[in-house]
């Protein structure tokens, strides 16, 4: 799975928990995932986290030594 399909995949269901999301337009919905979208990737980037890539290369390295 991808980072934006992790991404696109919880903010629609943050979106689904929401009263009446359903009943918006799908410009709106696309409004509202973008903003969830946004939201959490900047949580996730204040986490101070790698990613997967970066921790398998650390882990080989680390191996290595």
């Amino acid at each position: 799975m991808t980072n934006k399909n992790f991404l696109d995949d919880i903010s629609d269901k943050v979106a689904s928990l929401l009263p009446k999301a359903e009943a918006l337009g799908s410009e709106m919905k696309g409004e509202l995932n973008a903003k969830i979208q946004s939201a959490i990737k900047s949580s996730l980037e204040s986490l101070d986290v790698v990613t997967r890539e970066e921790f398998d290369a650390q882990a080989r390295f680390s191996i290595k030594s």
